[in-house]
């Protein structure tokens, strides 16, 4: 039962307490003193209706808050209170401040205050149940003794059939549709063992292209190894020619110096020719032709004939037309050599790494 009355800052009335007896309580007064707004302050109180500011007084202060209190004589007590800077509330003694508000009544509000529309008469409303029709009197009472519940849940529990059966329905008729959908897949068994094998085949075509690929690259790589190596018997074979054209190059030497000596002797036997048509070919030179046969021997001329001399000076110049000959290829063979050696930084003989210093070291001995 309600013990005490509050309102602050709502329509006309700026900070009124009511207190209320045991009882009925009649509120009387003059035309516009306020009885209205009590009703209303009650109805925003257990209702959280109207949401906006609409009842806020006209001369509450800016920061001031409209708030509407009940006392019960049980102790209990509810608020409700609302402003312009963020505070929305109820506040309970059991409960403390609720400010997370909807459009409804909090939960733990409306189990304290127990109370529906028509526990509230307003000034112009009909009397309760007294000028209402038959049927709303029958609403009203089947509300107050909780039989609308029944009403309702009939309702909600017709109304889940209804749409039940029309799920049913729909159910029935995807059914129908997906059976003949699944006329077209007769015989899917069958196509497992395909799926398998063409699977299985796909696996083996994508093996044998990356086996492909790799003999590529395989087939690639043994191709320049070919060239490298072709490459290296070509050098293998500047080699041969190489010491070929060393040995001759000895072997020219010491024609040379044969022909040099040669050539000496043959100026000496023109002299002595020379000397012989003198007088005094006698004198001495028995001592002097002794010498020179001496000579002939040792470069191997067992024969003072001046034709076979001749042929061994023709000899000679022929192996210098050799000489320079084998020389000029001897160059060529050096710079191909040193131009590997520049490509590769490797010996094309045995194949071990050249570091620049060690080319230089090459070309300045060759």
């Amino acid at each position: 039962m309600i013990e005490d009355i509050e309102i602050a800052n709502f329509q006309s009335h700026q900070d009124s307490q009511l207190s209320l007896c045991p009882g009925v309580n009649v509120i009387t007064g003059r035309s516009e003193s306020g009885k209205t707004a009590i009703m209303r302050a009650l109805g925003w109180w257990y209702s959280n209706r109207p949401q906006g500011f609409a009842f806020r007084s006209d001369f509450s202060g800016k920061d001031d808050s409209t708030r509407v209190g009940i006392a019960f004589k049980d102790g209990n007590w509810v608020i409700r209170e609302r402003n312009t800077k963020g505070i929305n509330c109820y506040q309970t003694a059991t409960e403390g401040m609720l400010s997370s508000l909807g459009t409804d009544v909090p939960l733990e509000v409306s189990s304290i205050l127990n109370l529906a529309d028509y526990n509230i008469q307003h000034q112009h409303d009909k009397y309760f149940l007294l000028q209402n029709t038959s049927g709303e009197v029958a609403k009203a009472l089947n509300d107050i003794a909780g039989l609308d519940i029944i009403d309702t849940c009939l309702s909600k529990i017709n109304s889940i059939i209804i749409r039940t059966k029309e799920r049913i329905k729909d159910s029935d008729e995807q059914i129908q549709v997906l059976q003949e959908q699944l006329k077209e897949y007769v015989g899917i068994d069958g196509w497992e063992n395909l799926v398998t094998a063409l699977e299985k085949a796909l696996v083996e075509r994508e093996e044998r292209k990356t086996l492909r690929r790799e003999l590529f690259r395989i087939t690639r790589e043994v191709n320049d190894l070919t060239a490298d190596i072709d490459s290296v018997n070509n050098w293998l074979e500047v080699e041969n020619d190489a010491n070929d054209i060393l040995k001759e190059t000895e072997n020219i030497s010491g024609l040379q110096t044969m022909r040099y000596r040669v050539s000496e002797l043959i100026d000496e036997i023109i002299e002595l020719n020379e000397e012989i048509k003198g007088d005094d070919f006698f004198i001495g030179g028995e001592v002097m032709v002794n010498e020179l046969l001496k000579d002939c021997k040792e470069v191997g001329i067992m024969t003072g004939d001046s034709g076979f001399i001749n042929s061994i000076i023709e000899d000679v110049d022929e192996l210098e037309s050799d000489i320079g000959y084998l020389v000029a290829k001897l160059e060529k063979k050096k710079e191909d050599y040193i131009g590997f050696v520049e490509q590769f930084n490797s010996c094309p003989i045995c194949g071990s790494e050249i570091s620049a210093k060690s080319l230089l070291n090459i070309k300045e001995v060759l």
